[in-house]
């Protein structure tokens, strides 16, 4: 993009932005301001530890944005179509400008959130996205995670019966419930991407209860409202308009409000109502589109070794290169730099052609990079999120987008390999294995 056509935050106020939500990474404000061309847009931004904030490289900080932008628009539209994308654009920003949105909008954020992070006030970019929680009743996030269950080539004998039981998302849940990190949920990725009616309804009916159960604190469903997020304590005012009266303006809870935009009659808007209602509005959208089929085979086919099999590739690499004994190999990834645009475009084009034949059962080190990158892009199609947009007038269908999609980086394979080892070692002592069915299971 030119110079003169960038944009620049400074020609909105801060004013002009409503805190929507925010994630481990980054804060999402929707704009409310004049008509212009920041219409329908919402703006992401980056976050930093408080109360010290780490100092980055203005050359990082000037081209992250912009790469992550070029990722989608090189490489995740190379193998999800476009109907399913948001619209991405960069911003410029301005320091004294964050501050005052930050100044503004930090008593919106949850209180957990506030003690932990705030803005990234040394950012000179952010990015404005398609405003797809904005100028609807309705729309619905949900974080589908891992879609499937590894192939056993590469497991040890310690984890080759618990992970062909247990799918990851269900037993990183039971790791993280009784550390106190999160409360248990009965949610099942494999549930939602079965294909299955009923097993569908069930997913979304454990999502449902979550939300419920965890005051919609867990990030796999989060429920927007007129661009809000909704909880289920919420209570607002609402507007209750009369013909040829003036508007009545009263309190509403949660439940009144989701009766609303649901179409649910007050008289039934018990839980039990709400609850099948919603999972009637999300299992019609999710069955009439393609995306879960689309986001389980990219994840399954990028991730055919699991990372007990990518460690193994990775250490006969070294193992290759007759280290002295008194040296320790690197740790998975450790050594190896991030991949420019280029090479992910020759990763694409390896991906989408001689990929699928190669002998993954018996991988080839010379493939090792390529191995590596795969693994990574299958992390960020098992951590994106799919937003549904429910067509109210049923004349279209239902808009379902997939966001959240940025690149990982190299640097955090050590970490994965490090939590799968501590989830899967921590589940061989539950009480009960959890037998999750994966409907595409290779035998």
């Amino acid at each position: 993009m030119k110079e003169h056509q960038r944009l620049h935050i400074t020609d909105t106020r801060p004013g002009d932005w409503k805190y929507v939500a925010e994630g481990g990474a980054t804060m999402v404000f929707s704009y409310t301001g004049p008509p212009g061309i920041f219409n329908r847009m919402v703006l992401r931004l980056r976050k930093s530890t408080v109360p010290d904030l780490p100092q980055r490289s203005l050359d990082d900080v000037e081209e992250l944005d912009d790469f992550i932008i070029s990722f989608q628009e090189r490489i995740v539209a190379r193998v999800i179509s476009e109907e399913h994308l948001p619209r991405l654009k960069t911003v410029l920003l301005d320091t004294n400008w964050l501050q005052s949105l930050s100044n503004l909008r930090n008593m919106d954020r949850p209180p957990a959130r506030r003690h932990k992070d705030g803005l990234d006030l040394t950012k000179r970019k952010g990015i404005l996205a398609t405003d797809l929680v904005g100028n609807v009743d309705l729309a619905i996030e949900i974080k589908p995670k891992w879609a499937f269950l590894p192939c056993p080539a590469h497991l040890s004998s310690a984890t080759i019966t618990i992970k062909r039981t247990t799918c990851r998302f269900c037993m990183h849940n039971y790791f993280r419930s009784t550390k106190n990190v999160a409360p248990i949920s009965a949610y099942c990725p494999l549930d939602l991407y079965s294909g299955e009616e009923d097993r569908i309804t069930r997913a979304i009916h454990d999502l449902w209860d979550a939300w419920i159960k965890s005051d919609g604190s867990l990030n796999n469903l989060r429920i927007f409202v007129h661009g809000s997020l909704l909880k289920p304590s919420d209570v607002r005012l609402s507007v209750l308009s009369f013909y040829c009266t003036k508007d009545v303006i009263f309190q509403a809870d949660s439940s009144r409000i989701l009766a609303d935009v649901l179409h649910v009659s007050e008289s039934y808007a018990s839980s039990s109502h709400l609850r099948d209602a919603f999972t009637s509005t999300v299992l019609r959208i999710l069955l009439d589109s393609d995306i879960l089929r689309v986001l389980s085979r990219l994840q399954r086919t990028l991730d055919p070794l699991d990372i007990e099999g990518l460690s193994k590739l990775w250490f006969r690499s070294k193992a290759d290169l007759s280290l002295p004994s008194s040296v320790l190999a690197p740790a998975l990834g450790f050594d190896t730099d991030d991949p420019s645009l280029t090479e992910w475009e020759d990763f694409i084009d390896i991906y989408t052609s001689v990929f699928k034949t190669w002998n993954h059962s018996l991988p080839n080190v010379a493939n090792l990079k390529s191995y590596l990158m795969a693994y990574m892009l299958s992390a960020t199609f098992k951590d994106c999120s799919i937003v549904l947009r429910p067509d109210k007038s049923g004349t279209t269908s239902a808009s379902v987008t997939v966001i959240d999609m940025d690149p990982k980086s190299m640097i955090r394979l050590e970490k994965w390999e490090k939590l799968d080892k501590n989830i899967t070692d921590f589940y061989t002592h539950a009480a009960e294995a959890k037998v999750c069915h994966d409907r595409f299971l290779a035998s």
